[in-house]
């Protein structure tokens, strides 16, 4: 392998992690800002453990991005599937609940910053003509 062709590898690793780096950082920031984890230590009453979820959850992305990349087999059988099948819907369904607390947030955060034009924006859909 010459230089040219070790510089090439060199750049497309260096490519390859910051483009993991960067998804992964944005998968975090959708978790956090939609609030799961804060709604599961409502829901279990754990609040001394959120260091916990948190290490947990950056654990379960790291393990399942191994596993995706290198594509290593998990002999688990039908109880395996059964298992993934029940934690990602669990997983979807936090997450959909999360999302729709926030959604639902939306109109009151503009009804409180006493934004009169984007509330009859988002209650009657029309076109924003503000005067600022």
């Amino acid at each position: 392998m010459d230089g040219m062709e070790l510089l090439k590898l060199a750049v497309q690793i260096a490519i390859g992690l910051a483009a993991g780096g960067f998804t992964a950082a944005g998968y975090f920031a959708v978790i956090t800002s939609v609030g799961m984890i804060n709604r599961i230590v409502d829901v279990t009453n754990t609040k001394a453990y959120i260091p916990y979820f948190e290490e947990v959850i950056i654990w379960g992305a790291s393990l399942g991005n191994v596993w995706f990349i290198f594509d290593l087999p998990l002999p688990a059988g039908m109880p395996g599937a059964v298992l993934y099948g029940l934690l990602s819907g669990m997983f979807i369904g936090l997450f959909a609940v999360s999302l729709a607390e926030n959604i639902k947030a939306l109109p009151i955060l503009v009804q409180d910053l006493a934004l009169s034009c984007l509330q009859s924006v988002w209650e009657k859909q029309q076109d924003i003509y503000c005067i600022i």
